[in-house]
């Protein structure tokens, strides 16, 4: 520690360094890089770190936590760390001999879960120093065991365990993973890590939207019927420019969540009815699903252009062309990883994919 903290002050950018000690919490003092370090403190709390930047609102920084990441006190940080907003780095000190421990390592969950349908919870522990023991690992809601499994290892590694989470009231439900504890852990808080789940009870509101009354309708919506989770509504216009659903009206549209355009857009529908999709677009991100085809109205299509992921263009007055194209910052999606060594770059036109749409 006090070569590292040497090595810094040596550094270009001491001059622009803030060094805060810290135990149970953040030392406010002014720490001077010829003060020399005590290591007196009884507890080691990362959550008050991320706390201190947080409360104090500071930009413009990146944090570096020097520590042998001993947790002894508080909760594991993960949810207070993404809240502050900046870059965060570590540096591993302390004695390298492995430890006796169990820690609840990451936790995948949805964040929002419809009432009585069950949503997956995986739990990764890492364990060191119980090999070909059996570890109960417990899922709590509101403080209460409502699912257990037993996992064990032939070495030191983790393992990973899924419960299926079924709620039965609305609601925000905290709910955590807790492991068995066990005497000769070097530290027993890191076995249990809460988290937080919203379970709503209206299920996401899907409405197709249909210019023409075509065959795709029928199949689109019994593919999603399917679906528990989602309910299914549909408008299919014709030329009188009327719904053939009845008692169904524009107004279905404030309660949408996601959008089927089928036979799309097409001058079957409303001016008020596409200039409400638009909004619901353009104001509100409802996602949408859009299929073009011979009914499609291609000046109509120019509107919905800026939220398409394809580039429209004239053909010889007869035609349009669309071809997928890669806007900035997609070449960071997991989605598009390859081990290509053709690199993707925004702007990129995928070649022979397009789509032809008659004018």
């Amino acid at each position: 520690m006090r070569q590292f903290l040497a090595d810094l002050a040596s550094s270009p950018i001491a001059k622009n360094s803030t060094v805060i000690t810290f135990a149970s919490q953040p030392d406010s003092g002014k720490f001077k890089f010829s003060d020399s370090l005590r290591f007196d403190g009884e507890l080691t709390n990362f959550e008050e770190i991320f706390n201190y930047f947080h409360d104090r609102k500071i930009k413009n920084a990146s944090l570096t936590i020097v520590s042998d990441g001993v947790i002894t006190d508080g909760n594991i940080p993960g949810v207070t760390a993404e809240k502050i907003g900046l870059p965060v780095y570590t540096v591993a000190i302390g004695d390298s001999t492995p430890r006796k421990d169990i820690v609840v390592e990451n936790v995948v969950f949805n964040e929002v879960v419809f009432l009585g349908t069950s949503s997956p919870v995986t739990a990764t522990i890492q364990i060191a120093g119980f090999v070909d023991k059996d570890i109960a690992v417990s899922l709590l809601e509101d403080g209460k065991k409502i699912g257990e499994e037993t996992v064990s290892t032939d070495e030191n590694g983790t393992v990973s365990t899924t419960f299926n989470y079924r709620p039965r009231t609305t609601g925000m439900k905290k709910l955590a993973i807790s492991v068995q504890q066990f005497p000769d852990e070097v530290n027993k808080l890191n076995n249990y890590s809460p988290f937080y789940v919203s379970v709503v009870e209206n299920k996401r509101k899907v409405l197709i939207l249909s210019g023409a009354p075509t065959p795709d309708v029928t199949f689109v919506k019994n593919a999603l019927i399917g679906d528990s989770t989602l309910t299914v509504r549909s408008m299919t216009y014709d030329s009188d420019m009327r719904p053939l659903e009845k008692d169904i009206n524009e107004s279905i549209l404030d309660s949408t969540g996601v959008l089927f355009l089928l036979n799309l857009p097409s001058q079957a529908i409303p001016q008020k009815m596409f200039d409400g999709v638009i909004s619901l677009i353009s104001n509100w991100n409802v996602p949408f699903f859009i299929m073009i085809n011979q009914y499609s109205d291609k000046t109509l299509l120019k509107k919905l252009e800026p939220y398409l992921p394809v580039i429209l263009s004239a053909g010889a007055g007869v035609e349009f062309e669309g071809q997928p194209g890669l806007v900035e910052g997609v070449e960071r999606n997991p989605l598009f990883y390859s081990s290509s060594p053709v690199h993707l770059k925004p702007g990129m036109i995928f070649p022979g994919s397009y789509s032809k749409l008659q004018g």
